[in-house]
């Protein structure tokens, strides 16, 4: 219905209104604008051009050559026009304006045609009809929306539209002439918009802009700005005219918008920061828990029952203190701070440190353990290893977890080289566990999101690390996929870019997680004197205890400034660092404690950092204090030991759970 009003009314208008594309074809017109060309409907003039309409071609070619100049200048344009009417002489005065597409491109202009051959006949009704006609423009102009001006070279108002004039606190709009921005109410921001002016006059480009400005009522409000220049018949830059709209209702509901994101972003941090105290004050505790029951599997007095209680209860809390791990861990991952550098390793050394740490368990559980590893790989690359290990490990510990009997493999494979520097690689783990029903191949890789509910007791895990492993895949640049099938097993195939390198030197990358192992290397005669810096009287009480059994001479200081003095007094063979301590924090220790070593110009002494934190969080502080290594707590005696055949006797020997600096 409103379609069908919009074309009477045209058709009622005693103007010639018409529009064409860009290419002078009508696109549509009102029954006055046809029956100029003799038709009697606007839809046989519709598809045509000017040439194929007018019986007079120097007549057409003089309405073509008004339209190019509005296409050309992007100007509207008022001029009279000649034609003919059944063998007489037509005279309109045209107003032609160019209109745009949703790109801002020109696609046409539209015209509004008035017939004035009588008033060209008679000069005075000409000039009524003129006024007339100038009156129409002149009141559409001054009820447009927004604010519309326009001002010469020097920045003098030509004119503007009511609510402009209203906005400066004008009784007319006609008052506006010849004022500038410094006789206005925003009079502060003169030289701010003259400069855009000034832009829009020598670059002759369209120029949008957000200007802030005080109104005549005294509030300040915010303008969205499109300014373009005036240009005359010669395409001289005569002044510009802009268009502001008032956005200030906007811009407070993106400004409210922002805070309320800002304000849940905030509430999720502190609960994320919550978790990551929580988890390490609860595992600080249970690193003394852990400690205890190591010392006691080991204690040669106690009875055999006692032992395999303490072996239960350091399996236990080995298991919580993973948890907490995987807290903290996903802590800092949803606060953003994860970060690692990328570094030249070996895939294949990478691959094995994880199958020989899992060796012992498949063992135990009568599995076969397998390393898949595709040659076509390169010797070295470059990427974040720690990242990779601990997606591997995750997902190797999770098959030896779910699987019970048949095997376990973990495969390299070489994809293809993407460009002359980098390869892509293809790492499958495949068991033959309990598989995953395959509604749930998505939802794993959720967070806290589990197969079964914990109080069900299906099902181990925590909910935590698939989905730290989709999220360790992501930030790598991969992708990462799951083929399962119930009763018959699992594959996950992650997916990565890695970039090649040269570099051909053996590593000795110690993996990054603590697997227990009764194998250990007893100490040489010689007792190493270390010392421990830490606060905790448990940890204190614990760790020199099973330092001690394991035939080290131990010293302990529980703040900074009581570490410095024992340093100074005397020379330890190896010291093992807490970061956390009550005055000076760890990394300061260290740092000056390298200062005294060089004043002295004494040996370097190995120093260890112990940290209830995530070790990605604390490491880079570490190496930069001048540390050799980082243990997250708590800390074994095979470790220990470990240690000393590394840094004491140096034995290139892989310590687990040490991150080497």
């Amino acid at each position: 219905m409103q379609d069908f009003d919009m074309i009477k009314l045209l058709n009622l208008m005693p103007l010639h209104v018409y529009w064409k594309d860009k290419n002078g074809v009508y696109a549509g017109c009102n029954l006055a604008q046809a029956r100029i060309f003799g038709c009697i409907s606007p839809s046989e003039v519709i598809g045509k051009t000017d040439f194929q309409l007018s019986s007079d071609i120097s007549l057409a070619q003089s309405w073509i050559q008004n339209d190019k100049k509005i296409m050309q200048s992007g100007n509207p344009m008022v001029v009279e026009e000649k034609g003919i009417v059944n063998n007489h002489e037509l005279i309109v005065l045209s107003y032609k304006a160019p209109f745009r597409d949703e790109f801002g491109e020109i696609a046409g202009i539209i015209g509004i045609s008035m017939d004035i051959t009588a008033e060209k006949k008679n000069q005075e009704k000409l000039q009524t009809e003129k006024n007339k006609t100038q009156l129409a423009l002149d009141n559409i102009i001054a009820r447009l929306p927004g604010h519309v001006y326009w001002m010469d070279n020097n920045n003098h108002y030509l004119g503007c539209n009511d609510l402009h004039a209203e906005s400066a606190g004008l009784e007319s709009r006609y008052q506006v002439i010849g004022k500038t921005n410094a006789d206005m109410a925003w009079a502060e921001k003169t030289e701010f918009l003259n400069a855009i002016n000034e832009k829009v006059r020598t670059t002759k480009e369209e120029f949008c802009e957000e200007e802030t400005v005080k109104l005549a009522d005294g509030i300040e409000r915010t303008f969205l700005s499109r300014k373009t220049p005036l240009l005359d018949e010669y395409e001289n830059v005569v002044g510009v005219l802009g268009i502001s709209f008032d956005i200030t209702d906007r811009k407070q509901m993106e400004e409210e918008l922002i805070k309320s994101k800002n304000a849940a972003e905030a509430a999720a941090r502190a609960k994320t920061e919550f978790l990551a105290n929580m988890s390490h004050d609860m595992k600080t505790p249970l690193t003394g828990v852990v400690g205890m029951a190591d010392l006691m599997a080991h204690d040669n007095s106690a009875r055999e029952i006692d032992r395999q209680r303490a072996e239960a209860i350091y399996a236990c809390g080995l298991q919580a203190v993973s948890l907490f791990d995987s807290c903290l861990e996903l802590s800092k991952m949803e606060l953003s701070e994860w970060a690692t550098k990328t570094e030249i390793f070996s895939l294949q050394k990478l691959c094995d440190d994880i199958c020989a740490l899992f060796s012992p368990k498949a063992q135990t559980k009568g599995i076969s353990l397998k390393l898949e590893y595709d040659y076509a790989l390169p010797h070295s690359v470059e990427g974040h290893r720690e990242s990779l290990y601990r997606v591997l490990l995750n997902l190797v510990g999770n098959a030896l977890k779910f699987t019970e009997r048949g095997s376990v493999t973990l495969r390299a494979v070489f994809i293809r080289h993407s460009d002359s520097q980098h390869i892509d690689v293809e790492l499958h783990v495949q068991d033959t566990g309990i598989g995953i029903p395959d509604d749930k191949h998505q939802i794993i890789f959720e967070k806290l999101r589990r197969l079964t509910p914990a109080y069900e007791g299906k099902i181990e895990g925590s909910g935590i690390g698939l989905y730290i492993v989709d999220q360790y895949v992501k930030r790598m640049g991969g992708t990462i996929k799951i083929s399962s099938r119930v009763g018959e097993g699992s594959i996950f195939i992650v997916a990565l870019p890695l970039k090649t390198t040269s570099f051909q030197n053996a590593f000795t990358e110690a993996p990054l997680e603590v697997v227990r192992q009764n194998n250990v290397t007893p100490l040489q005669q010689h007792r190493p004197h270390i010392l421990l810096v830490e606060d905790m009287e448990l940890i204190q009480y614990v760790t020199k205890i099973l330092l001690s059994d394991a035939g080290f001479t131990v010293d302990i200081a529980a703040t900074g400034k009581e570490a410095l003095e024992k340093f100074a007094s005397q020379k330890y063979d190896l010291i093992y660092m807490d970061i956390g301590l009550p005055d000076i924090d760890g990394y300061a220790v260290t740092q000056e404690m390298r200062q005294i070593e060089m004043k002295t110009k004494a040996e370097k002494t190995p120093i260890i950092a112990l940290t209830g934190h995530g070790v990605v969080d604390v490491q880079a502080f570490c190496g930069t204090a001048g540390m050799q290594g980082v243990f997250s707590k708590p800390l074994t005696r095979e470790q220990a030991e470990k240690v000393w055949q590394r840094y004491g006797q140096n034995e290139l020997v892989n310590v687990p759970g040490l991150t080497i600096l």
